[in-house]
């Protein structure tokens, strides 16, 4: 009769066992390296030394305060590390109802695949988002609530920052800002904005002639869609950007596409709302005819696109694929079975509309 198996022991156990036993032997004395050297020291993943170093903050072994080295705590007994809260709690700037149709069918699907295993979402509009200095809104947020695991939608580079210096189970639903080590799930935009530049080109449209439209803020995903118009043959000089507050949408169309003498004759537009905003002032506005005086596609979608004439031309991202990918990443955080996975970039299906069509000569 053959012996059974020893258990197995994850490695973000091995790294606390091997944390504990430096502090106990003086190897790490008031403060511990910072995370790339520790891990370096420890031979693992960062993803793996920051979940041991949660079992070490939740033990009360280690303090971590924001924008101050890793402080180790001497002389008192570990506490007892608290039981899972069964919870993921996805934070967004907005309430659910002002979010896209397209992320609350993914929000819905990410909640079936989570009861299914025992966890619960759960949704927190934090206005926090909004502010530019986000870390007392933040602070009281995580005095109130507790979660295995947070989902960042909509998050600003300031809020990730403060998720990833607090070492906190955060996963950004879209690209991590730089600077960033935290795990996320997006579209994979650079591979998208080529494809619909080789579209708008293969109809006949100049590379001179195309332009792409971002709203006046600084995203990682934006920075994708940059790299990709640049790749394709996009001139730095198409690049609009046009102003978040969409009350002054209408002026901004008007100066940059009816009153200028050289003006783009295809767009390839990052938010669905702007697309449906342009397309509408020019052709109800000032009576141009879609798509012989501009060709459109936009990056992302939204159900209104099927419902106007022409249908608009757009990426799709797979919702069931988006939702799989990441509750996979939901559970490996919050059960530390093994290594959260890197930030995953998913190719969008395109959609083709009646929004493209060659130039009018």
């Amino acid at each position: 009769m053959t012996s059974p198996l020893p258990p197995r022991r994850y490695l973000p156990e091995d790294v606390e066992l091997a944390l504990i036993e430096g502090i106990r032997e003086g190897r790490f004395r008031d403060f511990l390296p910072g995370e790339r050297r520790l891990a370096l020291l420890l031979g693992v993943s960062r993803p793996t030394l920051r979940v041991a170093l949660n079992m070490l903050i939740n033990q009360g072994r280690i303090l971590v305060e924001q924008g101050r080295r890793t402080r180790i705590v001497h002389g008192v007994e570990a506490k007892v590390t608290p039981a899972a809260t069964g919870r993921v709690i996805l934070l967004t700037a907005d309430e659910l109802h002002l979010l896209s149709p397209a992320d609350l069918l993914i929000i819905d699907l990410l909640r079936a695949r989570l009861e299914s295993v025992d966890l619960r979402l759960e949704h927190r509009a934090c206005h926090a988002f909004q502010h530019v200095n986000p870390e007392r809104g933040l602070e009281r947020l995580l005095c109130a609530d507790s979660a295995d695991a947070w989902l960042l939608l909509q998050a600003p580079p300031r809020v990730q920052s403060w998720f990833h210096a607090r070492r906190l189970p955060a996963i950004v639903l879209g690209t991590p800002a730089s600077g960033v080590d935290l795990p996320g799930v997006d579209t994979d935009y650079r591979p998208a904005v080529r494809h619909a530049f080789g579209q708008l080109t293969k109809a006949g449209h100049s590379p001179d002639t195309i332009a792409l439209v971002l709203p006046d803020i600084d995203l990682a995903g934006h920075r994708a869609m940059l790299d990709g118009f640049a790749e394709a043959g996009g001139a730095s000089g198409s690049v609009l950007r046009h102003p978040v507050d969409f009350s002054a949408i209408g002026a901004w169309v008007d100066r940059r596409f009816v009153l200028m003498s050289r003006r783009p004759g295809a767009v390839i537009v990052a938010w669905p709302k702007m697309t449906l905003a342009l397309l509408t002032r020019l052709g109800l506005g000032h009576g141009w005819k879609i798509p012989e005086r501009l060709s459109a596609l936009c990056l992302s979608h939204d159900p209104a696109f099927e419902m106007v004439q022409p249908v608009v031309g757009h990426y799709r991202r797979n919702p069931e694929r988006y939702a799989g990918v990441l509750a996979k990443l939901i559970l490996r955080t919050t059960k530390c079975l093994v290594e959260p996975d890197e930030s995953r970039s998913l190719m969008p299906v395109y959609v083709k509309g009646g929004t493209v069509a060659p130039p009018v000569s």
